[in-house]
């Protein structure tokens, strides 16, 4: 029999079947999860609005307890099933800060067969008059909408009234309230104050983004274009933003003068400019001037700060010291992470209370211990004992406890307590860039237990929407891509990738693997010999040798176990997993327990240990790792 015609809906080219929880095009059916088509009919209702997560952590959750992780992964499934692209949405567009909205038009399924048999018609019948108007059209819709919604929706929970919309088709794409600020330039005459530039408008970042009506880019993007000269419409479209922020510093003694400009990149014209002649005290002043000055240009309300872990009670001289440290920091080696640790210890040193300072300098121990660069329970132990202190001084820092989650995360592997620890991170700065990395670690932190890394992948690409040049986030969607099974996106993913940096550590390796799951097996070769990091280099040759050249094969794998099996016992594992010699797997996945490697996270999303899913020690090992067996 068929389905009633009140129970299917036309949205966008999609077939909607609220009966059977199917999606269809053409021949072409995707199943949905209940819960996932009652957000699909959810959006429907309020076409064309923004409805932001906790509406539909209200409205669709009703019955249960769940966190926005919920609402990220429905969304992200929905989009898998239409073939949406977030970057470019024709069905569910990402309102930051704000929630979602259904840009596609939706219409009762039989109203939209019979306009297109009509269209047809038309077509033999070229003198016929025009139809007329449809003035009840949108209560039509709303009507079928509705009915279908509460149709599945009544079991467990009470029909709400709604205010339904039509669908515009019609997306502004950048949004027009979008925002990138860039690095400013140093114009001190000795040329020495780059960190001071760059910590302003990384402080300016930081005061854009708790505005709830604006995107702004992350610093990772915008600090690509440093020291690099583009056009403002390159820059705005490689950001996706529709204005610039850009300024100059100088500053000599005690004197200090900052410019900064606000550009609407469709035409360079400048929305508004002001040169600000201060002391150096006033700096704070400064920062709030300039965010107050860009919300008024772009019609947004500011929103007032919480300044619970800034830095806009710090003296002066404090202030300089912790800019330096995380300009050193952000380069991301040993020797500027030594030399951020003195920076941030001389903040300490002058104010033993400054919580923020503490923060900082336990994360860089955190990250040199993690990436094997420091004594690892030596290291450890100093940074808990830091981050401790810190939480003391401020339990409001939302700082201290993503770092905090991350020691547990990365050193103690204890993903229990770095989850709570993320989610305390986001409760008290929800939009600060430690926050989006926190909604990361969470979701990487579910896939471990459930095995399952959609959700996660979708988490990746929400984040490169906000920060599309992030390189770090481009290589790990391009492995998430690429364990998914999608060597295709994965082998997308990393040509973008080496775009922005064609040396990047480690992703000349994967691309490998992913160019030879996709049968190309010469193009994989001269791919890997690119690749720096050479232990990832063992790895990937082993493996691409192992189908045709199996002595090849055996001496990268000697050399990977003889020089690295100490740091990688996980890449040695993975190996003779893929090689099909589960015995020598499981020996070297329990070697890399006692080595707490961190890449033993991958234990349950690694598609290569499918065949040791059967073995008594690989659940056994799972059990010691508090992992779901």
């Amino acid at each position: 029999m068929d389905t009633p015609a009140e129970t299917r809906l036309r949205i966008g080219a999609f077939c909607v079947d609220a009966s059977s929880d199917e999606v269809s095009e053409g021949a072409i059916s995707t199943k949905l999860e209940p819960r996932t088509m009652r957000l699909l009919l959810f959006l429907a209702g309020r076409a064309g609005e923004v409805v932001s997560i906790e509406e539909l952590l209200r409205q669709v959750w009703t019955d249960v307890l769940v966190t926005p992780d919920s609402v990220y992964q429905s969304i992200a499934a929905l989009r898998r099933a239409l073939a949406d692209d977030p970057k470019a949405p024709s069905y569910i567009a990402n309102v930051p800060r704000r929630g979602y909205k259904l840009v596609a038009p939706v219409s009762s399924w039989q109203e939209s067969s019979a306009a297109a048999a009509a269209a047809i018609t038309a077509t033999e019948q070229p003198l016929a008059k025009p139809a007329p108007r449809r003035v009840y059209w949108m209560l039509a819709v709303s009507l079928v909408v509705a009915s279908i919604f509460v149709l599945i929706y009544a079991r467990t929970a009470k029909p709400a009234v709604r205010t339904l919309a039509t669908a515009s088709t019609r997306v502004m794409s950048p949004d027009a309230k979008s925002i990138a600020v860039l690095p400013f330039v140093d114009m001190s005459e000795a040329k020495d104050q780059e960190f001071f530039a760059d910590g302003l408008a990384e402080e300016l970042i930081d005061h854009l983004s708790h505005i709830q009506d604006l995107k702004v880019t992350a610093r990772t993007s915008s600090f690509q274009f440093k020291s690099k000269s583009a056009d403002v419409r390159t820059i705005a479209a490689e950001l996706a933003v529709a204005n610039l922020l850009e300024g100059s510093v100088r500053r000599s003694g005690s004197d200090l003068r900052v410019t900064a400009k606000l550009i609407r990149a469709a035409d360079g014209v400048h929305l508004w400019s002001h040169t600000y002649e201060r002391k150096l005290d006033d700096i704070f002043a400064v920062q709030d001037d300039i965010a107050s000055e860009v919300a008024t240009a772009l019609n947004i309300v500011l929103a007032a700060r919480t300044p619970t872990d800034r830095t806009t009670t710090r003296a002066v001289g404090t202030y300089n010291l912790m800019l330096q440290g995380d300009y050193f920091f952000y380069r991301g080696n040993k020797d500027d992470c030594a030399r951020a640790i003195q920076f941030y210890e001389q903040v300490i040193a002058r104010d033993p209370n400054d919580a923020l300072a503490l923060a900082k300098l336990a994360g860089v121990w955190v990250w040199l211990a993690s990436e094997g660069q420091a004594p690892r329970d030596a290291t450890m132990a100093k940074a808990l004992s830091t981050v401790r202190r810190a939480m003391e001084i401020n339990p409001g820092l939302a700082k201290a406890h993503y770092v905090l989650g991350n020691l547990h995360r990365l050193l103690e592997m204890d993903r229990d307590a770095a989850y709570l620890e993320f989610e305390r991170a986001i409760a008290l700065d929800a939009y600060g860039q430690d926050a989006a990395y926190a909604r990361q670690n969470m979701a990487w932190i579910a896939a471990t237990k459930t095995g399952h890394i959609d959700h996660l992948i979708g988490v990746f690409l929400e984040d490169l929407e906000r920060n599309p040049l992030n390189t770090i986030d481009l290589d790990n969607l391009g492995f998430f891509q690429l364990l998914a099974g999608d060597a295709g996106q994965s082998a997308a993913t990393y040509r973008r990738l080496f775009e922005l940096n064609p040396d990047f550590s480690g992703a000349h390796a994967n691309y490998a693997l992913a160019l030879q799951a996709l049968g190309k097996l010469p193009e994989a070769l001269a791919a890997v010999q690119l690749e720096s990091d050479e232990t990832a280099k063992l790895r990937a040759l082993a493996r691409l040798h192992w189908p045709t050249r199996r002595a090849e094969s055996d001496a990268a794998l000697k050399a990977l176990e003889t020089q690295y099996g100490d740091v990688a016992a996980y890449a040695v594992a993975a190996v003779h997993a893929y090689r099909g010699e589960p015995a020598l797997a499981m020996d070297w996945l329990e070697r890399a327990y006692r080595q707490r490697d961190s890449y033993l996270e991958m234990i349950k999303v690694d598609p290569v240990l499918t065949s040791l899913r059967g073995d008594p020690r690989f659940h056994a090992l799972l059990r010691l790792m508090k992992l779901p067996d």
